[in-house]
């Protein structure tokens, strides 16, 4: 329990007899502070004598109320005492209680006067505050009234239409509130009405305060402010730590006199200084004009682009009250201060020609702002190259270097110089770096924004090796060249540069054949030798590898040859290892061979065609389009393929036979018209670009006609007859050994044609032969044991039993060796 200060609180105590006589209690309070007081009392209310107690019997309880009063100026919070009941029979026998007494905080609102009295103008309605505090030690909600029924008719006041009629005050916090008067139009100026305010605590009912506020009606005032065209049109850009007057003028529009306080009005800002007009309020007659001035400085440490706060004017009639406020105003910058510094880090004591050259410097803004900065060289010769690195990656343009506040104002930059192979060693030079704004603006400290340093071109001795990157296609008993150029791009002559060629193959050439020259002498070199070569400065020479490739060598075999070059020396001092690698695939074939069939001895008449045929075997890698062509005596006649041979010769043609020979049997029958009866024929074969030919010749022997010219020669009758009995004997033979179903279903048989009439023979397949002149004995008759073994598909397409008997052992020999 507890009590404001100054008022009466109470604390309840239960009193029990243990004893078992009947006894008066006598309560008192021990520890009670200074001015306050106490008094007992029943719950009924009933005050107690502190000098004749508390009557109670064995084993009764009874409760008391002990009502305390703290002073008027007690603390807040809780007090410690002790509650004594002590027997009044005996004073030995007592009891004690502590007691813990609260002193509850006052809550008090209390409304402050306005120290200006708010006025209005005559028809207008104006808004003002009132400060209201509470007073007591606790917080506490304060409930609002008005009381308007003071003012005159017309005039009113009422909260405004923000404001909340129940407010929360804490001790020491004044609130304040919201309120609007409105003046009628018919209002003289300067008459004073009065209304009441009343604040009251909501947890303490008894707590109020009301006070009566006076308010005004003023004059209209009619004023302008701002500034003129030649206050606006001034650079407004400022300096860290300077300060820049703004000034304002006050235009007077009413038709009477007006006082005008001045000020203006701002963010906040813990960094810039706002100074506000320092004269006093400005008297000015009607149409009249004044100016005053403001004051704005920049923090010292300003940064670039900074805004100042932005203000503004605003001017106060003491007559009407009126507030009138003009542009704000936010031209104020702070001035970029470009600051740039350079300085170098590491620097090449010999600048190497031919390579890139390493200098390491760091810039540093140290101006107020972010800026972009451009670094250069300057004065170096046209023929050098120059760029710079950030962070490993090259840098194109400026670099962005932020303000020092924001920590990333410097950067490690890697400027690298080119400088041409060339350049001549042992020159010196003095290179000049230099660091600039890239917007142009000049420099607050010019004295570091460069660095040199003297450096030497060394002397240095660099091989470049370079070939084709592309795979070379050949052909089979070619001749290739492989090239590679060489070229000292140092400064310096090179007298000890290695070069050696290699060739290897896949699957090996035994028989491969390869020539190594360097074009600086004209004999040729074994590869894998090495050889020492000097060159003088940009001095470049062509290394070649020629083959000679092998007739036999299998199509589709790779072939690499390498250039291997030491020389030089690099940055550590090392020789500089070159190797190029050029392959080539042989992958181009052309070969086309043929053969004539077998020489024969027979004297063939005239007027009888000599059959014989040419074997051609294609296994280039390409479509092969020949030319087969004979020379022949005079009045002798080749037909081949059934057409008849002239001078330009026939026309063949071959697919691709790289993988799969293409072979072709060219039937021919030899006439003699007329001329010598022995001659020698000429066979050649050619294709279309001339890169393969065949030729080879036989000779051939005719006999003359007969007398009359009009039947055969009694031995070439005879050798008719002959042939023609030979073939009747195998008939019957073949026909002996037929069965009976055989001969049902051959009933049909076709008789080879061997010549026709007047001595014209016909062939299918290659060509027979007319065999020797016929003796006037008849010859042994053929049988199908004759001849070599046929193949096991049989006869080839187009042979008959006699062609094979002659010419098949030719056959599978020629086929055997094409396999």
């Amino acid at each position: 329990m507890g009590s404001l200060p100054g008022e009466w609180g109470a604390v309840g105590v239960s009193l029990t007899n243990d004893g078992n006589i009947s006894d008066y209690i006598l309560p008192s309070i021990t520890g009670l502070p200074q001015d306050w007081e106490v008094y007992f009392a029943h719950t009924t209310g009933v005050s107690i004598n502190d000098q004749t107690g508390i009557l109670l019997a064995p084993g009764e309880t009874k409760t008391i109320e002990v009502k305390i009063k703290p002073d008027e100026n007690a603390t807040t919070g809780f007090e410690q005492m002790n509650f004594v009941g002590t027997s009044s029979q005996y004073s030995t026998v007592n009891t004690t209680l502590p007691v813990q007494f609260q002193v509850l905080p006052d809550r008090e609102p209390f409304i402050v006067q306005p120290t200006v009295r708010p006025a209005c103008p005559p028809g207008y309605t104006c808004p003002f505050e009132v400060e209201i505090r509470n007073i007591g030690d606790a917080t506490d909600v304060f409930d609002l009234t008005l009381d308007s029924m003071a003012l005159p008719n017309g005039w009113s006041v009422q909260f405004a239409w923000t404001q909340a009629t129940s407010i929360l005050v804490r001790p020491d916090t004044p609130v304040t509130v919201g309120l609007s008067m409105t003046v009628p139009v018919g209002a003289t100026p300067d008459t004073v009405a009065t209304f009441s305010l009343q604040s009251q605590s909501q947890n303490n009912s008894a707590k109020s305060h009301s006070l009566p506020i006076d308010i005004a009606a003023s004059m209209i005032s009619e004023a302008e402010v701002g500034m003129t065209f030649a206050q606006g049109d001034k650079d407004w850009l400022i300096d860290a730590g300077e300060t820049k007057e703004v000034t304002f003028t006050i235009w007077n529009n009413a038709s009477r006199q007006d006082i005008f306080s001045m000020e203006v009005l701002h963010d906040s800002s813990q960094t810039w200084v706002i100074e506000q007009p320092m004269r006093p309020d400005a008297v000015i007659n009607p149409g009249a004009t004044t100016t005053f001035t403001a004051k704005i400085t920049a923090p010292a440490t300003g940064q670039a682009g900074d805004k100042a706060p932005i203000i503004t004017p605003q001017i106060t009639s003491e007559r009407s009250g009126m507030t009138i406020a003009g542009e704000a105003f936010d031209e104020i910058r702070v001035r970029t201060i470009s600051d740039l510094s350079i300085e170098l880090i590491e620097t090449p004591m010999k600048l190497r020609p031919g390579t890139s050259n390493k200098v390491l410097v760091e810039i540093t803004n140290n101006g107020n702002g972010p800026v972009e900065a451009m670094i250069s060289a300057q004065d170096l010769p046209s023929a050098w190259t120059t760029w710079f690195t950030l962070n490993g990656e090259n840098q194109t343009g400026s670099i962005a270097l932020s303000a020092p506040y924001d920590l990333e104002n410097n950067a490690t930059v890697e400027f690298w110089i080119l400088v041409p192979s060339e350049e001549a060693a042992s020159e010196i030079h003095t290179i000049a770096l230099v660091v600039d704004s890239a917007q142009g603006l000049e420099d607050l400290n010019p004295n570091d924004n460069a660095v040199t340093f003297d450096t030497i071109t060394a002397s240095v001795k660099i091989p470049s090796l370079v070939g084709s990157s592309s795979s070379q296609s050949a052909t089979v008993g070619d001749t290739v060249s492989i090239n590679s150029t060489l070229t000292n791009i140092g400064n310096a002559a090179d007298d000890s540069i290695i070069v050696i060629a290699t060739v290897s193959s896949s699957p090996p050439i035994p028989d491969l054949i390869a020539f190594f020259s360097t074009g600086l002498s004209s004999t040729s070199k074994a590869v894998d030798e090495a050889t020492t070569l000097m060159l003088l400065p940009n001095q470049s020479t062509v290394l070649t590898v020629d083959l000679i490739l092998p007739d036999d060598m299998l199509i589709n075999t790779r072939i690499v040859v390498s250039f291997q070059v030491i020389a030089g020396l690099n940055a550590e001092m090392q020789p500089y290892e070159l190797q190029h690698d050029a392959l080539i695939l042989v992958d181009q074939q052309r070969r086309i061979e043929a053969a004539l069939s077998a020489p024969t001895t027979i004297i063939q008449p005239t007027g009888v065609g000599l059959p014989l045929f040419v074997n051609i075997t294609s296994t280039s890698s390409q479509t092969e389009d020949v030319t087969l062509s004979a020379a022949l005596p005079e009045q002798w006649q080749l037909v081949c393929n059934g057409v008849l041979l002239e001078q330009d010769g026939q026309n063949l043609s071959f697919s691709a036979g790289h993988v799969t020979p293409q072979l072709m049997d060219v039937p021919c029958t030899l006439h003699r018209l007329g001329g010598p009866l022995e001659g020698k024929i000429t066979f050649s074969i050619t294709n279309e670009d001339q890169t393969q030919s065949w030729q080879d010749g036989q000779v051939y022997m005719f006999s003359e006609r007969t007398a009359d010219g009009a039947s055969l020669t009694t031995e070439v009758v005879a050798g008719g007859v002959a042939v023609f009995l030979g073939f009747v004997l195998l008939m019957v033979l073949l026909l002996r050994n037929r069965s009976p179903e055989e001969e049902m279903f051959n009933e049909e048989k076709e008789e080879p044609e061997h010549f026709v009439e007047q001595g014209t023979a016909t062939m299918q397949g290659p060509p027979t032969t007319a065999g020797p002149p016929v003796s006037r004995e008849p010859d042994p008759i053929l049988n199908e044991q004759d001849g070599p073994p046929l193949p096991a598909e049989g006869l080839p397409s187009g042979w008959t039993q006699e062609q094979w008997t002659h010419y098949g052992q030719q056959y599978l020999d020629r086929t055997e060796g094409q396999a």
